[in-house]
């Protein structure tokens, strides 16, 4: 992100004259903040409660001399019972800031209403404190965890609290569907388009002469019969047919076993239609779809196929795009692209710098759960975990437009039908203050911290799709797509930018 002229003196003047805290007020008496109360704990309890997109941890800790019955305190001591939000299976490590529970996301803990708590427990008794600020650290080797930091309660005295836990857990990962990964053919036929979909590292070769088709590696492969009546795959939920290879509108074939004649006589063909096979020590065996419904979704050119739930035998998920079916492709930005993508869906700002003398736009876009607030200062304090791209694309007008972006040759100069290399400005003012990774960026976020790589080539790509704004960077530093609601896509001002399609 970058720092105009007023933000570098605004900066200069809080390096001079700030003394920023993140704690309660100090003493008006001493002139220093409480001492903390210091506590090591151990674990108590612990459950993991799954969300759509984020879960809960929630931890009970407690110092020696408190035990937990079912619900109830016995023993006397002291209990933090912490609640941290992640987006993966066990808790993960990271710094961990306080949010409301409306606004918390992958990175924090909850406070406020509901939130994380702190408890004086005497003979049983428990007495409850909210708590309301402060950062909590887990550290993990394994299943081993180390959690520890300060903690402020909300109470008259805005009492502190520093304190250490380590503790052992293991957890199981969430059940998810079968990943397929690969499109291995796709043939189609009179109203049914065929499609084979499969795990990463299954393949197959057939003998020409033969016909005899070999398979190799271990794991499952989706054949899938599907209407279709022009060999394009359109998003819809698909019933199973009545009868196998008779197939209607909104249909998939189930599986079904036939009799066929190429000229050699009636051969009996078994696990035609929609079958799950498995590939294991080079055979393969097939359990026939005979019921159930299949959802086709499609997002841009990429397309998510889905069947079956927790606790059915067969559940498994497609992400990706498949060439030739998507029926948008050669229609303003539909075609079919097999990148790979880190998928951004969070917009951290949008500036138009031709004010200053720069034709471009600054579009800063993020992963989910990353957030950055501005300091008042010139900075931004970044909280989650994750990548961000920070784009600097020509606009000479302060708008948007659609099409393709080729990188530029020298950094900070941007001409028509360019975006901006990364690079380092250096010391701009000749005060001594060296400035780096401006312009296009590749950022991670992790502990609160930010590290950049320079995105040094390759090719942007500006469409929009429906409703959303959708941004692709394709370059040796990574390959990112940006999705946004045309609608939303604003500056800090709240003022919305105008995306103007050539």
């Amino acid at each position: 992100m970058k720092m105009n002229i007023k933000s570098f003196f605004a900066t200069l003047l809080a390096l001079v004259t700030l003394s920023a805290c993140t704690e309660p007020a100090i003493d008006d008496l001493t002139g220093k903040y409480p001492a903390p109360e210091d506590l090591t704990l151990s674990l108590l309890s612990q459950e993991r409660v799954k969300g759509e997109k984020v879960h809960n941890f929630n931890l009970t800790l407690a110092t020696e001399g408190v035990t937990l019955n079912g619900d109830a305190y016995a023993g006397s001591g002291n209990v933090l019972d912490i609640k941290f939000v992640g987006n993966t299976y066990s808790l993960g490590a990271t710094t961990y800031s306080p949010k409301a529970a409306d606004a918390a996301k992958n990175g924090n803990y909850i406070v406020g209403e509901g939130g994380s708590t702190y408890y004086s427990i005497e003979n049983g008794v428990a007495t409850p404190v909210a708590i309301e600020s402060g950062n909590i650290t887990v550290a993990k080797v394994e299943n081993d965890y180390e959690i520890y930091g300060t903690i402020w309660l909300a109470n008259a005295e805005k009492s502190a609290v520093k304190f250490e836990a380590t503790a052992n857990i293991a957890y199981e990962p969430f059940p998810e569907p079968t990943k397929l990964s690969q499109v291995l053919s796709v043939t189609p036929n009179q109203g049914i388009l065929t499609i084979n979909l499969a795990q990463e590292g299954i393949s197959s070769t057939t003998d020409p002469n033969t016909w005899q088709t070999t398979w190799s590696g271990e794991g499952f492969y989706l054949a899938l019969d599907i209407y279709s009546a022009d060999g394009k795959l359109y998003p819809g939920t698909y019933a199973p047919s009545a009868v196998g290879g008779v197939v209607g509108e909104g249909e998939y074939s189930i599986g079904y076993d036939t009799t066929m004649d190429f000229g050699f006589g009636p051969m009996e063909m078994k696990d035609w239609g929609t079958c799950w096979w498995t590939v294991s020590g080079g055979t393969t065996s097939a359990q026939k779809i005979l019921e159930g419904d299949i959802t086709v979704e499609k997002k841009g050119s990429k397309y998510t196929i889905t069947y079956g739930q927790l606790g059915d035998d067969i559940w498994f998920e497609f992400v990706g795009a498949i060439e030739g079916v998507d029926p948008d492709a050669g229609q303003g930005g539909g075609e079919v692209d097999t990148n790979e993508y880190v998928e951004l869906s969070t917009l951290l700002s949008a500036t138009s710098n031709v004010a200053s003398g720069t034709n471009s736009l600054t579009i800063n876009m993020a992963e989910e759960g990353i957030t950055a607030t501005s300091n008042g200062y010139g900075g931004y304090t970044f909280e989650g975990e994750g990548n961000y791209l920070a784009l600097d694309i020509y606009s000479a007008d302060g708008k948007l437009y659609t099409g393709t972006y080729n990188a530029n040759t020298t950094g900070g100069v941007i001409a028509a039908g360019e975006f901006g290399i990364g690079w380092d400005p250096g010391d701009l003012w000749g005060i001594g203050m060296v400035f780096e990774n401006w312009g296009t960026c590749w950022w991670a976020v992790a502990d609160g911290a930010t590290t950049a790589e320079k995105v040094l080539d390759g090719e942007v790509d500006v469409l929009v799709e429906g409703d959303n704004l959708v941004i692709k960077l394709r370059s040796t530093t990574a390959n990112a797509k940006f999705t946004y609601p045309v609608a939303d896509f604003k500056d800090g001002q709240g003022n919305a930018i105008e995306i103007v399609a050539e």
